[in-house]
């Protein structure tokens, strides 16, 4: 006879029908009584879905001069740049604040599945033993011609069953505790995604410096080779009679300038690496970019503008404000979950036992019993008013980090847009200045060269014409930063595009090669 088969008999067999039951009136009252409370569980806080922040903000753009079809999910492989896609591709399998991102992902996870046990019957075994003495040694005095002895008696009990334990959800406490933990758990989806683009912004930005001092040094030793070359030149001039000790020493001081730039170039340079090693999740020592080319114009034009859609989609593009309006959400059903701690629980439980007085005998007595009961606050010195105070406060200042969100998102698009529409306007006009400086080092030279003019006039001319081609260079990669803050601020990510390390391996999706 299996277990489940003997706790059904015990239940409904020919005992349970000899024990005392409810009459007629108190049957069809216990009925009733469970339909009303049924009837009136519902609902006891309407949620409100949130959907967009409560901000009066302009369906378009204000800075926005020209519109595109560009890409925004994967935004750096716009820049068609090999290096930084493999760098973007390492930092997402090797970057520790996107593993630690990876593991509140897990613990939401838990969490929300911690809260939705409730909803569920819990089964467990309980297991006793108990060993008792009785003792009374005044039964053992004489009286009336006989003698009583002394009582010592000594017993041992053995306990074993299940019990199932299982509160009714009367008023949706637990499906808003759920319900509350799910939206926490997008939150925290959400809140890897900003993380992991956060860090391709900061890998754009680190590996464009890099290249940017990597350009100006290669620049520098260009003019440094020309200004020695000219030097010489000056030297020679000097030895003929051409040329003053003014014009030798000037010269040299402008070479001593060239030079001076250098260290700072270099310095630059190992920082921006350094600081690629560590969002890569490597050590500084260890960080092998391979073979980076030189380029004498690098920055050399912008991707396709990309397509930014209207203010009203950045909360559908935009991680962190999803996140936000997650939280508010949960927020929202915590005041549900504070609300039904005030009111009554009902809670059934179920046990069956098997109990001897000696192990040989466990399974020959059988003890099963059927409890429903309802818990009614009555007083907790205001505990539960002040919790869901508490709660109710927490939706209006979630609500207002969700208003605050939204516009700092629309500013920060606003920014990057003006930065790069104005980058643009200050490289055009820094083109006609290199131009200019070109054709006016040119005149200088010829003048000189002529004896109309002195030679400071062609330091003054070597000197603009140099500094401007490394403010070309510096501004280009501006205009390219400005560029990856729009992408950023526009929350050009999706989580597709992660590739998550072996500790996380379950929401990660494996990057393709392009």
């Amino acid at each position: 006879m299996t277990l489940l088969f003997r706790v059904r008999q015990f239940f409904y067999g020919p005992l349970w029908h000899t024990r005392p039951r409810l009459g007629a009136g108190g049957g069809v009252l216990a009925i009733a009584s469970f339909l009303i409370v049924l009837n009136v569980a519902c609902q006891v806080h309407e949620p409100r879905p949130f959907a967009d922040p409560p901000v009066a903000a302009s369906n378009h753009w204000r800075n926005l001069k020209e519109s595109g079809e560009g890409r925004l999910e994967s935004w750096w492989k716009s820049f068609d740049d090999p290096t930084l896609h493999r760098l973007v591709k390492e930092a997402f399998r090797g970057n520790f604040e996107l593993e630690q991102a990876w593991a509140r992902l897990d613990r939401a996870q838990a969490e929300w599945q911690r809260a939705g046990a409730p909803s569920l019957p819990s089964l467990d075994l309980q297991n006793s033993f108990s060993l008792s003495r009785f003792v009374d040694e005044d039964i053992g005095s004489s009286g009336g011609g006989f003698q009583i002895e002394p009582i010592d008696e000594r017993s041992a009990g053995y306990s074993i069953g299940p019990r199932v334990n299982w509160e009714i959800d009367l008023w949706k406490r637990i499906e808003n505790s759920q319900a509350a933990a799910n939206y926490r758990f997008d939150a925290t989806v959400d809140d890897l995604q900003a993380t992991a683009l956060l860090l391709t912004a900061q890998i754009a930005d680190s590996w464009f410096v890099f290249r940017e001092q990597k350009a100006l040094l290669s620049l520098l030793f260009e003019q440094l080779d020309s200004s020695r070359d000219l030097l010489e030149l000056t030297e020679l001039r000097f030895s003929l009679g051409q040329g003053t000790a003014l014009d030798v020493l000037q010269q040299r001081s402008q070479v001593a300038s060239v030079e001076a730039q250098a260290p700072a170039v270099r310095r630059n340079r190992e920082i921006a690496r350094n600081r690629l090693s560590v969002l890569l999740g490597r050590a500084p020592v260890d960080l092998n970019l391979g073979a980076v080319p030189d380029e004498r114009i690098p920055f050399a034009g912008l991707p396709q503008f990309p397509n930014i859609g209207s203010p009203a989609e950045l909360i559908r593009r935009r991680p962190d404000l999803r996140a936000a309006r997650s939280r508010l959400r949960a927020a929202d059903r915590e005041i549900a979950v504070a609300i039904a701690e005030k009111l009554p629980r009902l809670d059934f439980s179920i046990s069956y036992a098997f109990s001897a007085a000696r192990g040989s005998g466990l399974f020959d007595q059988e003890v099963g019993s059927v409890l429903a009961s309802i818990l009614t606050p009555l007083f907790d010195g205001g505990r539960r008013d002040a919790v869901l105070r508490q709660r109710e406060a927490e939706v209006r200042e979630s609500l207002a980090q969700y208003a605050q969100s939204y516009l700092l998102a629309l500013r920060e698009i606003e920014d990057a847009l003006v930065r790069e529409n104005e980058q643009k306007n200050r490289l055009k006009i820094l083109d006609r200045q290199l131009d200019l400086a070109t054709k006016n080092l040119r005149e200088a030279r010829s003048r000189y060269q002529n004896g109309l003019v002195d030679f400071l006039s062609v330091l003054n001319a070597v000197g603009s014409l140099q500094t401007l081609q490394r403010t070309q260079i510096s501004e280009r990669r501006v205009l390219w930063g400005a560029r990856s803050e729009l992408y950023s601020a526009l929350g050009g990510l999706d989580l597709e595009g992660l590739e998550a390390r072996p500790l996380s391996p379950r929401l990660g999706a494996q990057m393709e090669d392009e």
